[in-house]
């Protein structure tokens, strides 16, 4: 369904702006909605709009159900249509499998072992890129939580309150549906974590190594992860990790300079 956002161009008395500065000033709005950012006064403080500007534009976001106003508050918050473009978790981070293919690939032919692409979603880890071993075997992962060096970083990239949250609602798995680790522990393995900028993972499933690292500054935690034998992975180790950092270091700044709201 295509939106009809023209509405958002009608200037105010003695103003003409263009369809591109006005669509550049509605996606300001809608992340501080994103942000928590919600009466029209901090909106036209964010923004550095006037409130007049900020409450024009808000009102014909929510005539195309990308906005709401809630009647008791008398603030603004993300509407129906918003939602929706979220709904298909795959098509929602498209924009970030495209920025992340080059260097996906880049790790997988410096390797020849498993390379993927991971986000957390709802304690869940969902696979947005794969890349098969070159070698004589492949890598399959159920959709569960904490399956390996993965799940790990995806606790560190959360705070030390939203970790102890995630920690009493869930149990650690590894990817035989077996109870993995205590809480204590997996608090030690986040804490490491952070420290190096890195986890790695053995033990999980025999003879099976694997090393993730964050890519930060994203909408949800993500992890850059290659997979394979132990007695090939371990000999190269330092320069997995070194790659692996080198990639999403570029990553990192790439997604801080298109989202630098988030």
């Amino acid at each position: 369904m295509v939106r009809n956002i023209g509405n958002l161009n009608h200037a105010g008395k003695g103003e003409r702006k263009s369809p591109v500065q006005s669509i550049s000033r509605a996606a300001s709005i809608l992340r501080c909605l994103a942000n928590d950012i919600h009466s029209v006064k901090e909106i036209a403080a964010q923004c550095e709009l006037s409130m007049a500007t900020v409450h024009r534009i808000l009102k014909a976001l929510e005539e195309e159900d990308f906005v709401f106003r809630d009647p008791v508050e008398r603030k603004y918050y993300l509407g129906l249509f918003a939602s929706q473009l979220s709904l298909n978790q795959s098509n929602a981070h498209k924009w970030l499998i495209a920025q992340c293919f080059d260097e996906v690939n880049r790790i997988w032919q410096l390797f020849n072992e498993f390379t993927a692409l991971d986000i957390e979603v709802g304690f869940q880890a969902l696979n947005l890129l794969t890349v098969q071993s070159k070698m004589n075997y492949s890598v399959s992962r159920p959709p569960q939580s904490f399956l390996g060096s993965e799940s790990i970083v995806f606790l560190a990239q959360h705070n030390d309150a939203d970790l102890e949250m995630i920690l009493n609602n869930i149990n650690p798995k590894s990817m035989d549906g077996d109870i993995l680790v205590d809480k204590e522990t997996v608090k030690k393995q986040v804490k490491q974590a952070r420290r190096q900028g890195y986890f790695i993972s053995t033990g999980f499933t025999q003879g099976i190594m694997g090393i993730s690292v964050p890519v930060n500054h994203y909408l949800c935690p993500v992890a850059l992860t290659v997979v394979g034998p132990e007695i090939r992975l371990k000999p190269v180790v330092s320069k997995v990790i070194t790659e692996l950092l080198q990639s999403t270091v570029s990553l990192s700044d790439k997604i801080s300079q298109s989202l630098p709201g988030l």
